[in-house]
């Protein structure tokens, strides 16, 4: 699966399934008084890394009633903890790798681009250009790269982002509207710059691509504004989710859905004791989960824990999602194909807390994997190294993020055979 960082782009860190994927402190608050789309849609080694949260203001939201019960979500962001960046990684020459393609199949990228004359005539220079065993180098200018349209900016990095050695594109950043907002209040930079980190900004919808950090780097004064606007661009938007109990709750119900992977037994002493409080209670569903992904959820690998921190992706989190300790094997990706054909089995409906989904393109090859929670939530992290976080998702956007790399996406489930 590519990052994207919010380095984004290693989202699909491997293009085929072949090529294949803070502990939050315990707090139970309580209170007196009180289909992923459809169906498709502790102890361990050491503790990852911890995170800045901001919250954002009117967030809350509830899901749909399910069987998971009634669930109450507030969104936030976090930011990569400040011993992660290095300003270095991200004002390197800006250089495009077109990868195992021809001079004249990248000229063919540049048409369907729809650059204006000026912009084709001087990407067409040959002192842009270099060939190197991997494919051809194009280095563009600083004009050329601000003078991109959203149209041709899309096209461009998007085929560069399937490229690991484009490392600004293969991880990119993800940014919501309300974080560009931010930007505008916290970031003390001048209107001009504001200005010209909006024009790099491309992408539909809620969630907008930026690739183009060495550009703004290379505008200011200093590292530590450097810093500030990395810290910013990089926060991840996710959501605190809590499961609210009264004595009216169905804990039997309850106690099925999150016990799923054999651990009702564990569940169910909880979920009595909460509804034994007068006035119902709420419980962050970190608590409800395995204590895999309590562990990780909204943190960032530890790089210190060795090599495996910066290849543990998506496929490696959804597999292990009921292991403690992780299973190493699931980072070798023949290991994850034979584990998949061998333990798993696709299922039509009735999801449940645990099961798998996939997400594959038009052609079939998966270029995500992760674990379905509650309605249309999710357990993601969105590609391998320590700029990818865990988090809680919604569907839609996970899926979002993906067509912007592979175009349409489409989502299955599957179930591990021995929780049927």
């Amino acid at each position: 699966m590519k990052n994207r960082i919010t380095p984004v782009k290693q989202l699909a860190s491997s293009p085929a399934l072949k090529s294949v994927w803070r502990r939050v402190g315990f707090s139970v608050i309580c209170v007196g008084i009180g289909v992923l789309l459809g169906w498709l849609f502790a102890k361990t080694e050491s503790d990852p890394q911890p995170i800045s949260v901001n919250t954002d203001t009117n967030r809350i939201f509830s899901l749909k009633p399910g069987p998971w019960g009634d669930l109450e979500c507030i969104r936030i962001s976090i930011e990569i903890p400040t011993d992660l960046l290095t300003v270095a990684d991200y004002t390197e020459p800006v250089e495009w790798l077109f990868k195992d393609h021809s001079r004249e199949a990248v000229m063919e990228v540049f048409r369907k681009a729809d650059l204006s004359p000026e912009q084709f005539r001087e990407v067409s220079l040959d002192r842009y250009w270099s060939k190197t065993e991997a494919g051809y180098i194009v280095r563009p200018t600083f004009d050329l790269i601000v003078g991109l349209q959203p149209e041709a900016r899309s096209v461009i990095y998007n085929l560069l982002g399937r490229f690991p050695e484009n490392r600004a594109h293969y991880s990119s950043f993800l940014l919501r509207q309300n974080q560009i907002d931010e930007l505008n209040i916290e970031s003390g930079l001048s209107e001009e710059i504001i200005a010209l980190f909006k024009k790099l900004i491309y992408g539909e919808g809620d969630l907008l691509v930026f690739n183009d950090a060495s550009t703004i780097l290379s505008t200011l004064p200093d590292e530590q504004k450097q810093l500030q606007f990395l810290k910013l661009i990089s926060r991840r938007s996710t959501f605190l989710m809590k499961l609210k109990i009264n004595q009216d709750s169905d804990i039997e119900k309850l106690v099925s859905y999150w016990g799923g992977g054999r651990r009702a037994k564990d569940i169910r002493p909880l979920l009595e004791s909460l509804q034994r409080v007068p006035g119902g209670c709420a419980i962050d569903v970190a608590h409800l989960v395995p204590f895999f992904a309590r562990k990780r959820m909204y943190t960032y690998p530890m790089p210190e824990r060795g090599s495996s921190a910066t290849r543990e992706n998506c496929h490696w989190s959804a597999l292990n999602f009921f292991n403690d300790p992780p299973d190493t094997r699931m980072l070798d990706p023949d290991r994850v194909e034979g584990e998949l054909k061998k333990n798993y089995r696709k299922i039509s409906g009735n999801p449940q807390m645990g099961d798998l989904v996939l997400f594959r393109q038009q052609n079939g090859e998966v270029v995500h994997s992760a674990t379905y929670i509650a309605e249309d939530v999710l357990f993601t992290k969105n590609g391998e190294g320590v700029y990818q976080p865990w988090l809680l998702m919604n569907a839609t956007d996970v899926i979002g993020i993906y067509r912007n790399l592979h175009g349409e996406i489409s989502a299955s489930l599957y179930r591990h055979r021995d929780w049927d």
